[in-house]
C-alpha cells in the first residue's frame, strides 16, 4: 500500500533558517509530536524513533534516515526503511523552499 502526502506551508523564517533545521534530523526530530529518541550514525544518516498508534494498537516505528541530496538553500531528500511491529516500510520525504511574496 502506497500512501502520498503533499501540501504547502508558509514560514516567517529566512530560507537558509528554514533548510538548517529541516536538513538536520538533531533539529527536526525533536520536534515531531511522537518523538522519542534519535541517533546520528553518522553524518547523513538517523536511527529515529517515534510513537505510532491508532487506538490500543501502538507501538515505536523505528527508521533508518538517509539524508540523500542537499542542495542548500533550496531543497533535500531523505529516503528511510523502518519496522513497526511486525512489519517493515520505507520512505521517501523531500522538500523545496521558494522565496515568499
Amino acid at each position: 500500500m502506497k500512501l502520498d502526502f503533499s501540501g504547502e506551508f508558509t514560514v516567517k523564517r529566512g530560507k537558509s533558517k528554514v533548510f538548517a533545521t529541516l536538513a538536520d534530523p538533531q533539529k527536526f526530530a525533536p520536534l515531531l509530536p511522537a518523538f522519542r529518541a534519535l541517533e546520528m550514525k553518522d553524518g547523513r544518516t538517523a536511527l529515529l524513533r517515534v510513537h505510532v498508534g491508532v487506538g490500543k494498537i501502538s507501538g515505536t516505528a523505528i527508521t533508518e534516515l538517509q539524508l540523500e541530496e542537499a542542495h542548500a538553500p533550496d531543497r533535500a531528500r531523505y529516503a528511510g526503511r523502518g519496522r513497526l511491529m511486525h512489519g517493515a516500510y520505507e520512505l521517501r520525504a523531500e522538500f523545496t523552499l521558494r522565496d515568499g511574496p
